[in-house]
């Protein structure tokens, strides 16, 4: 899976929670596992809703790579679109 330890430091620094932090690495862990675990919300773009928390990741799998792509990490309750500019790179 493809994330950066920029962006877990930034989503620790504003959100401010140890706990979402490890609740998203329990995400990518269960992802990176199980890549067709969770459903195809629109083409092949899937989500893992996170527990506990109100955020979804949003990744692809590219099947000849065997890798996890991640698109977005967003809270659930924005826009149901806006990720979807994402998927066209």
């Amino acid at each position: 899976m493809q994330h950066s330890y920029e962006v877990k430091f930034g989503l620790h620094k504003m959100w401010g929670g140890l706990d979402l932090l490890l609740s998203l690495e329990a995400s990518y862990s269960v992802i990176t596992r199980h890549p067709h675990m969770y459903p195809s919300i629109y083409k092949q773009v899937k989500r893992h809703l996170i527990r506990r928390f109100p955020y979804g990741v949003f990744y692809v799998v590219d099947e000849d790579k065997k890798e996890v792509i991640e698109l977005a990490v967003l809270y659930t309750k924005s826009h149901p679109t806006r990720w979807i500019s994402r998927t066209t790179s």
